[in-house]
Parts: structure tokens; C-alpha cells; sequence
């Protein structure tokens, strides 16, 4: 029997404006907003390798990560590319 390799854990959200992987979102060096969950490959595995990272370089881009208070997700629900922008 060979084991699976396992996924780090998120780290619980917080009160406040704390930057955790439920509450990130990431900006890159042209103004692209995405959460984790629809992080591209090259950032998701940055994140799985690094779950607390707030900086991350991959070959596309240069992402910071902010807190969700401040940004939202192109692609989640309510974002620029979700089918009604603009809703909640």
C-alpha cells in the first residue's frame, strides 16, 4: 500500500484584515486579481509548496497578496469575468 501525498492545511481564517488563504487574493504586475482557488498552475503549486506565502514569482508573473477586504477574485462570483459582475 503506498500512501498519497498529502495537501498542506489552510490556515484558519481570522478577524480583521489578516491575509489568510481564505481571504487572499492575489494581484499581479498588470492588475489581475485571483483567489487562490482560481489561481493559474504555475501560482497554485507556489502555494501548495508554500501555503502562508504573500509574494510569489512564477515564469507569467510577479503576485502579492492581499487581504479580500481590499480585492476581489476576477473569476469568483461578482467579479469581472463571473456571469453578473458586479453582484455580491
Amino acid at each position: 500500500m503506498t500512501s498519497q501525498p498529502t495537501t498542506p492545511a489552510l490556515v484558519p481564517t481570522v478577524t480583521g484584515d489578516q491575509i489568510t488563504p481564505e481571504r487572499r487574493i492575489w494581484i499581479d504586475q498588470n492588475g489581475v486579481t485571483t483567489c487562490d482557488h482560481h489561481a493559474g498552475f504555475y501560482l497554485a503549486w507556489n502555494i501548495r509548496t508554500n501555503p502562508t506565502a504573500t509574494h510569489v514569482i512564477t515564469p507569467l508573473a510577479d503576485w502579492i497578496a492581499t487581504s479580500s477586504a481590499h480585492s476581489t477574485c476576477e473569476e469568483c462570483p461578482g467579479g469581472i469575468f463571473s456571469p453578473t459582475p458586479g453582484a455580491p
